[in-house]
């Protein structure tokens, strides 16, 4: 289940060139604009504050999100159609991004686009939460109305944000170590996941669950906003690369994406997906927190384990991924998660699966969930063009975005009808929400055909990247950076690995 809610990451939670045409030539009369680059030592920087800044990031996201905004409707009386609909908020506002990208195709200011839009939903949401609760303490059913438009708002903003930092960070991370260098930035959020989850767990518990526990959780979200606001504000941002033609007319331009072959054909698999996925990611919690009767601190704690195996997946499939291509990894992964809900009928009251299946269950959703979300997020980087890369992005959010909202809807739906009715699956006896859990699973394995067309234009083909990963010692060299590459890296321009990597270096060699 872990990365079962990605929650919004900004980070999460998650970028190599592809230009969909060869460049031009020198005499050509639409050679594209020179733009002011960082130099290696503002380059290096940039790289450092982001993942930096990746850790408050998502202590907000995991404090508003993750385990405990669903918690939080159901102490305030939520039924299972409502937590569906919380969850489909953040896909929803996914739909601003095509407002967003539209902003960032026209205006060259990404990082003031990025700081403002995210600063604001981020500080004042504790406020907000606060008010609420001080207003009409005895009204919860106005309250979870009112808790919907206010995280439509937050998720709104945040989406704006999110267009303009994926196309700032395009233009700062060097291709050929974007997989090493985003499974660094990830693992930063899994550490923050698990401290956030762990600690605001135990709070909980410890305060019975009650109102006012909640409402200090938002408030220090919302201190990790501020945090965020001064760290974006510290990063360089290198000068967008437009395009040497006038900007087309806003249909035409929002046309784009969907004529590109490749790009269409990951897209149509990616909404497929998240319609399969979000149709029963939100309610394993419920699931855990409602019929299983698991404590506050159990259930942090198997999100806790969740991120642990998602720090480890993130480093190991970032070098995978650098060697093998993205389609491989994001083609193993799928598989593998696809199992999982299906494995999760299994599960019952019992201390078997309390101590044992369940934690197995979130060890491999976390290692696998890792592997997925980084790759096809470098995927659709990899197959998105330099120039108006927005647009893609936007494009990419909001289909994800409506399919994500539409399955958590129906997952809502169904969850509430399943809750009359019961069946045999395989010796299995189904109800409620076990339904819905196979179904996710099923419509998983049903989206799978869909991603054999995509090409990725440098990469092992998935039989031959397990071929390779099959030998452990393989493993090992590719961690170690020691593996002869077995795909050409296509890249703009020729990459000196060893100025930028590793990050962290002892010995710095240039002055910042």
């Amino acid at each position: 289940m872990a990365l079962d809610n990605m929650d919004n990451t900004v980070s999460n939670s998650n970028l190599p060139k592809t230009p969909t045409a060869s460049p031009a030539s020198p005499c050509s009369a639409h050679r594209l604009p020179r733009r002011r680059a960082l130099s290696p030592a503002q380059t290096i920087a940039a790289m450092k504050i982001s993942v930096y800044e990746a850790f408050p990031a998502q202590i907000f996201i995991t404090l508003t999100g993750g385990v405990f905004m669903p918690a939080f409707a159901l102490a305030l009386g939520a039924n299972n159609f409502y937590i569906g609909a919380l969850a489909a908020i953040p896909f929803f506002a996914n739909l601003f991004q095509l407002v967003g990208a539209y902003f960032v195709e026209n205006y060259s200011g990404r990082k003031k686009m990025c700081i403002v839009a995210s600063s604001i939903p981020r500080i004042l949401f504790a406020p907000g939460i606060i008010v609420l609760l001080l207003l009409f303490p005895q009204n919860q059913p106005l309250i979870l109305g009112l808790l919907l438009i206010v995280l439509i708002l937050v998720h709104a903003q945040l989406s704006l944000s999110g267009v303009a930092w994926l196309s700032w960070m395009t233009d700062v991370v060097p291709e050929g170590i974007r997989g090493r260098y985003y499974g660094l930035r990830n693992s930063i959020v899994s550490i923050a996941t698990v401290l956030a989850t762990f600690a605001g767990g135990w709070f909980l518990d410890e305060q019975q669950g009650s109102l006012a526990a909640f409402s200090l959780l938002f408030g220090i979200a919302s201190l990790a906003g501020v945090i965020c606001m001064v760290l974006l504000n510290k990063q360089p941002e290198p000068q967008k690369l437009s395009p040497a033609s006038p900007p087309k007319n806003f249909f035409r331009l929002y046309r784009a994406p969907f004529k590109q072959p490749n790009f269409r054909r990951l897209l149509r698999f990616s909404v497929l997906w998240q319609f399969a996925f979000y149709l029963g990611s939100p309610f394993f919690i419920v699931y855990m927190l409602t019929e299983l009767q698991v404590g506050y601190s159990l259930a942090a704690l198997y999100t806790v384990m969740s991120a642990g195996f998602e720090l480890l997946g993130m480093r190991v499939w970032g070098h995978v991924s650098d060697r093998t291509g993205n389609k491989p990894v994001m083609t193993i992964s799928a598989v593998m998660v696809s199992l999982l809900p299906l494995l999760w009928l299994a599960i019952n009251k019992s201390v078997l699966s309390f101590y044992l299946f369940i934690p197995l269950l979130h060890a491999a959703g976390g290692f696998f969930w890792a592997g997925y979300n980084l790759c096809s997020t470098n995927l659709m980087f990899r197959l998105a063009p330099r120039q108006r890369n927005s647009i893609y992005f936007g494009a990419w959010a909001a289909g994800n975005g409506l399919a994500a909202c539409a399955g958590s809807l129906l997952g809502g739906a169904l969850g509430r009808w399943a809750a009359q009715h019961q069946f045999t699956f395989f010796f299995f006896p189904l109800a409620g929400l076990k339904i819905v859990f196979l179904l996710t699973g099923g419509c998983r394995f049903a989206a799978m055909p869909f991603l054999r067309p995509v090409r990725e234009r440098a990469g092992l083909r998935t039989l031959q990247a397990l071929q390779l990963l099959r030998h452990a010692r393989n493993w090992w060299l590719i961690l170690q950076d020691k593996l002869t590459a077995h795909v050409d890296k296509p890249a703009p321009e020729k990459l000196d690995e060893k100025k930028f990597w590793p990050l962290f270096r002892r010995k710095k060699s240039f002055a910042l």
